[in-house]
């Protein structure tokens, strides 16, 4: 039997080729959900909690060829795109998002009228 550090990355790497192989990444046998909170300094004012509708996640290590193309753009230093090519980061975007607080009318209503 190996040690368990090799076990792991045994299992990493078979994992990462059939993903490659489906042409799929990690972040696609996930269903995320993601909420945002607004919280005040001032206490008189309650916080506000939002759910996000739609939450996209993007996995950094699927687009080296961007990432890299940012680099040699330079809008990115290589040494940040390289650390997010060595780890499987996901970002996760936010598009929409709407109020958990109950509406009457059951309208979104625009976030700045919200808060203030």
């Amino acid at each position: 039997m190996g040690d368990p550090n090799s076990r792991k990355k045994q299992a990493l790497n078979r994992l990462r080729a059939q993903l490659r192989k489906k042409k799929e990444s990690l972040a696609d046998q996930f269903d995320f959900k993601m909420y945002i909170a607004f919280v005040f300094k001032e206490k008189k004012k309650k916080s506000a909690l939002f759910e996000v509708s739609e939450v996209i996640p993007v996995m950094t290590n699927n687009y080296e060829e961007n990432i890299l193309k940012g680099v040699r753009d330079s809008s990115y230093s290589l040494e940040s795109s390289l650390e997010l090519l060595q780890k499987d980061v996901v970002q996760l975007h936010a598009p929409r998002y709407q109020s958990m607080r109950r509406v009457s009318s059951a309208l979104s209503l625009d976030l700045i009228k919200f808060l203030w």
